[in-house]
């Protein structure tokens, strides 16, 4: 495994590069989710038990959601404007821009979507179309372990487990992301899914459960409009598709002295 320290967008790069029956992928605008307090019209118990729910979170690290839900069953029936909350969902923008391999491996999609004037925010989706017209799915998966080596050497051994193609791991401000270089069916895409939620507080649930709905996955590369990007940090891609700038992660340096 390569350690990288290159954007976000160099990672899909390196997906193209690996699948050459891929033709274009697909970007969409993306909108952030209302807070909580802008989507719920909450009854005055209901507003007890969500800032109970935000201590319970803070405290112990567990989504939001769930915190709500144990928080009221705690105190009887489940306030329904909490259950609606907790049933929000925003659906892919019907908006796409099909970006060509040529743009992905040329200018690059950062450069494709600011020519073809789509605001900031956007998302890459894990849709892709292969040469001969069909579209697929890349893997693709949100994590929600804090940013720590130790996490990153459990994210490592996720991936190992859930895919059997080159990956890479991007780092977030807050997490990490997963991509494969596998062109997966929709029924394969939800096997994925499946999989990966048995990982429990690793995954992001909702994320998945979200995806799902859409029946497609996506990740931002741009974190924060006009800021840096998204860091792709890990991957099994050969290194020589990453250039010089790739390092040997202290795993692989391990196993390569073991065999000396």
């Amino acid at each position: 495994m390569y350690r990288v320290d290159k954007p976000a967008e160099s990672a899909y790069q390196a997906l193209v590069m690996q699948l050459p029956q891929v033709s274009s992928i697909f970007v969409t605008p993306y909108q952030f989710a209302p807070d909580y307090e802008t989507r719920l019209k909450a009854s005055a118990r209901a507003e007890k038990i969500l800032q109970r729910a935000r201590n319970r979170r803070t405290k112990y690290g567990i989504p939001f959601w769930d915190a709500v839900i144990l928080e009221g069953m705690t105190t009887g029936p489940i306030d329904e404007s909490i259950l609606d909350g907790a049933l929000y969902h925003q659906t892919t923008g019907e908006t796409l821009l099909e970006v060509s391999r040529n743009d992905v491996l040329g200018i690059g999609i950062a450069a494709t979507v600011e020519k073809a004037r789509i605001p900031y925010p956007w998302a890459v989706l894990s849709r892709v179309r292969a040469d001969d017209g069909t579209e697929y799915h890349f893997p693709m998966l949100d994590f929600r372990c804090p940013i720590s080596e130790a996490n990153l050497m459990s994210l490592q051994r996720v991936a190992e487990r859930l895919l059997d193609c080159p990956w890479v791991l991007i780092e977030s401000e807050c997490s990490y992301h997963l991509l494969g270089a596998s062109l997966l069916s929709g029924r394969e895409l939800a096997k994925f899914f499946g999989a990966s939620i048995l990982f429990g507080p690793l995954v992001d649930r909702n994320y998945v459960a979200h995806q799902l709905l859409n029946g497609s996955a996506a990740l931002r590369i741009v974190s924060v409009a006009g800021k840096t990007g998204l860091k792709t940090r890990v991957t099994t891609f050969p290194h020589n598709a990453w250039g010089d700038s790739s390092q040997s992660t202290s795993s692989a340096k391990k196993r390569s002295k073991g065999k000396t």
